[in-house]
Formats: C-alpha cells, sequence, structure tokens
C-alpha cells in the first residue's frame, strides 16, 4: 500500500519523530511525505532513504496561504491508498482535500490532551472543536497515542467508534545502555524537552536550585529546540537559582540517545503530555526516570520510575534522596535500568508500534 502523510512540519517534536520512525523502518508499505511548513529535523533522514517528500511552505500572507492548493496536485499525483493526517492543522486540512479528492481511507492522528488551557492559541481550539464536528464525515479512524488523550477527544464529541490506541514505539537497537558509563559521586541529571510553557523548565530549574541549597553534588544535562545561553529567559532563570556552573544547555541535538548516556536519570515535569516519548527512550537507554504524572507517564514507567506531584519540590528532594540510597547499592541499582530497559522492549518497543499500524492499515484496505 502506499501511505500518504501530512503534517505541519518535520521539526523535533514527538509526532514527527513517530511519523519518520514509520517512514524509516516499515518495510510492508511505500511512504510519501508532505508538510504543510518547511521541512525540519528529519527532513534529510527521510530523503536519505529515498522516501518522497513534498514541502508546501505555508506562511500567514495571502498569497503563501494559496500553496496549499499545490496539495490537490499532489494527491491526484500520488494517488495513495490511505491518507494519514498529523495534528489538528493537517488533520482538517488533508481530510478536507481528501473527501474532496474521493479518498475513503484517511485517517486523522490525534496527539495532544491540553485542548482547554489558556497555552492553546484560540484558532487551534476553534480547529479542534470543527474537527470533532467533521470526525463524523472525514475519517475512518482516529488514531490517539494516549488513553487520556482519548478519552478527551471523545468527551468534546470526536466519534468514539472511530478511536484506535496506538502507543509511540522506540527503537530499542538505537536507543540503549553506555555500558562504558564510568562511575561518579555527582549525580547526573538531565531532561530532553523543547523550550515551552508545558515543559515548565521553571520548575526544573528551580529545583536543581534546591537540589544545591541540599549539598547534593549534580551536573544538569538540558537539551531541546531553544535551550540555548542566547535564550535569555532560561538563562536568567539559571542565574536566579544559581545554578550556572551546575547546568549545561546543549540545544537542538541530533544523536539524542548520546545524551540520555551520559545521565544517571531523567526528569520530567511537564503540565500537559499524550505520550512523553523521553521517559520511554530514557528507559530504553537504562535511565530511570521522575516524572510528573501527565498523560500516559504512569504506563511507560511501570515499576520502575518515580511519579512526582506536578506542584511541590519536597516530594522531588524526597525522591532524588530515595534514588541516591537505590544508587549506592550497586546490585539494586543496576536491577533498576535493567528492569527499565526491558519494561520498554516488552512494551513500548518500535516493532510494536509497526506491528499496530500495519495491522490498521490493513483492516482499513479489507
Amino acid at each position: 500500500m502506499k501511505i500518504f502523510h501530512l503534517i505541519n512540519s518535520l521539526d523535533d517534536g514527538g509526532a514527527e519523530r513517530v511519523l519518520a520512525n514509520l517512514c524509516l523502518n516499515d518495510k510492508d508499505n511505500s511512504h510519501v511525505v508532505c508538510t504543510l511548513l518547511g521541512g525540519g529535523k528529519y527532513k534529510n533522514k527521510l530523503r536519505s532513504k529515498s522516501i518522497q517528500l513534498y514541502e508546501l511552505n505555508i506562511r500567514k500572507d495571502i498569497l503563501a496561504l494559496l500553496k496549499i492548493f499545490r496539495l490537490v496536485s499532489i494527491l491526484k499525483k500520488e494517488k495513495p491508498d490511505i491518507l494519514q493526517t498529523w495534528l489538528y492543522h493537517s488533520d482538517l486540512i488533508g481530510g478536507l482535500f481528501g473527501r474532496v479528492l474521493n479518498i475513503s481511507k484517511i485517517v486523522w492522528n490525534v496527539r495532544h490532551t491540553d485542548i482547554s488551557s489558556y497555552r492553546m492559541k484560540i484558532s487551534t481550539k476553534l480547529i479542534v472543536r470543527f474537527c470533532a464536528i467533521l470526525s463524523k464525515y472525514i475519517p475512518s479512524k482516529i488514531i490517539y497515542c494516549s488513553e487520556i488523550s482519548r478519552k478527551i477527544h471523545e468527551r468534546i464529541g470526536y466519534v468514539q467508534e472511530k478511536s484506535f490506541l496506538i502507543h509511540n514505539g522506540v527503537n530499542i537497537t538505537q536507543f540503549k545502555p553506555n555500558k562504558k558509563k564510568s562511575m561518579s559521586n555527582i549525580l547526573k541529571i538531565g531532561m530532553v524537552g523543547r523550550y515551552s510553557q508545558y515543559k515548565d523548565h521553571k520548575r526544573l530549574v528551580e529545583f536543581m536550585g534546591k537540589l544545591k541549597k541540599n549539598n547534593i553534588k549534580f551536573k544538569c544535562y538540558l537539551a531541546g529546540e531553544n535551550i540555548i545561553k542566547n535564550n535569555f529567559k532560561l538563562l536568567d532563570l539559571i542565574k536566579k537559582n544559581g545554578v550556572l556552573s551546575e547546568i549545561i544547555l546543549l540545544g537542538s541535538v541530533e544523536k539524542i540517545e548520546n545524551v540520555y548516556k551520559k545521565l544517571d536519570i531523567h526528569v520530567l515535569l511537564s503540565h500537559s503530555e499524550s505520550f512523553p516519548n523521553v521517559l520511554a527512550e530514557a528507559m530504553a537507554c537504562e535511565i530511570p526516570c521522575i516524572s510528573s504524572g501527565e498523560g500516559e507517564a504512569k504506563k511507560i514507567l511501570g515499576k520502575y520510575g518515580f511519579i512526582v506531584d506536578s506542584r511541590g519540590q519536597k516530594q522531588l528532594i524526597k525522591t532524588i534522596n530515595k534514588i541516591l540510597k537505590i544508587k549506592s547499592s550497586t546490585s539494586k541499582w543496576k536491577k533498576l535500568k535493567t528492569n527499565c530497559r526491558k519494561h520498554i522492549a516488552e512494551n513500548f518497543s518500535l516493532h510494536k508500534m509497526l506491528i499496530s499500524y500495519n495491522s490498521l492499515w490493513k483492516s482499513l484496505s479489507n
């Protein structure tokens, strides 16, 4: 089958990563990718594997918006068996164009949970509500990457009978432990995530300040889009909390698995998540995780991670002390790390995700 993917961009994000993994690793189907905006982090990776890629380069001015009609000629040329759209704008635009062109097999991919918060643009909220109405008429199936995302969207009108849950999958061959990592008395903490209100770097940096005041020796590695020294808001926050020498800003990193391999623990204190990929990736590298309980965090961590309240700092300090106690026992620490990877391999592997997507696509072709 030919699967045509429409997505906003190929920048560094969870949906983009899953799309790229599907296209690069699925051997049973051919894949074509089209972006509403431009390329991004995964553009060259897809092209290196000879995957057809179109970029509409739509911007906010009226003339640029006319480029959206190129999608009609592209879809006519490619004649996909299935049109799979990713994220709200692509779900709406791809869904409408696909229906006009009589593409009968359209799959939406929904990956958000926080749809009523002040952090979401009003225009996007309107699109979400409009898609809820259109969900009765346009998509054959609606894929969710988390149970909470499914429940929230069904609550506002997304058609329940079309729901299909597929958890994200981690390439455990790519994300694997660093067997050569040296032992150190300095606790190496990290967080992978773009600079965003949702990710709550403010709380994380304040937590680092508390650790320092509690005389815990550590280094903190932060990686992601706009996690750079030129981000003066972030830099001022780091200085204010007195951890300038403890926090290392890495920016966007091509091989993100190399960041995980530096760490002893990964911390994610997001306000909102659907399926936080970074937890599964870190655990696949045998890195235990602390996380707020957003989205599927509890399910990803299982019995091998630490869920903390999304507000207080005292629980975070207690959790770090608990981890340090486990880490002081070589056998207990090794067992915890091994179980982290085993849990991800058994429940959230890329192989398992590919099987689920192929199962869905085949069911639509019958």
